[in-house]
């Protein structure tokens, strides 16, 4: 028959191994290897819309810190950028896995563009249902940025990354709202209009 101290130490090992049990699960479910979700609709400076959340593959996600809107145009406008090789993040959201960083899930990207708007007017939507770096543009038209003249680079463009998997109607959408933030800081001296995603890019 067991002794008491016998039964107590059996009860400490039954303890011990719950308790361990527990501890592995709790690594196991990668809780440590998360960063902090961000709602969608709050990334990127709200540019985000409830049908985009709804249309999301993986709408958990993480946004990366970049420039502000403002900061990234004043940048951009400054004489030694004014090149084909100057580019600004706008916008970048990532996996929630630490170990997944270097993949975005949708990042935008504003940078100069020889060309203007092929449609004659301000501002064109250039589409494409492909994934990553072939999912649409929005080139507009920004003579004098600035109050200074750079004839080789008429036009700014901003270009998609999106392997949220939007339609291509949200995909303009998206484009088109960075814009309407980022572009006023630019200073075009001309007036500029979007277009209507829901006729450039219908659903």
């Amino acid at each position: 028959m067991a002794t008491e101290p016998t039964r107590a130490a059996a009860l400490g090992a039954a303890l011990f191994l719950v308790l361990g049990t527990a501890a592995c699960s709790a690594d196991s479910d990668g809780s440590d290897n998360l960063l902090k979700q961000t709602p969608l609709d709050q990334v990127c400076g709200g540019i985000f819309t409830h049908q985009m959340n709804k249309e999301a593959k993986n709408p958990r996600v993480h946004a990366v810190k970049t420039d502000s809107y403002q900061e990234s145009a004043a940048e951009l406008t400054r004489p030694d950028e004014h090149t084909l090789f100057a580019s600004k993040k706008l916008c970048r959201i990532t996996p929630l896995e630490k170990d997944k960083q270097i993949s975005s899930l949708v990042s935008i990207y504003a940078e100069w563009e020889a060309t203007k708007p092929r449609n004659g007017k301000s501002t064109e939507w250039r589409s494409s249902t492909k994934g990553g770096q072939f999912s649409g543009s929005l080139v507009i038209l920004c003579p004098k940025p600035g109050g200074r003249e750079f004839k080789e680079h008429p036009s700014v463009e901003l270009s998609l990354f999106d392997e949220l998997h939007l339609s291509n109607n949200s995909r303009a959408k998206l484009l088109i709202a960075a814009a309407k933030k980022f572009v006023p800081h630019m200073q075009c001296t001309n007036k500029i209009t979007y277009p209507d995603p829901d006729e450039v890019a219908p659903r």
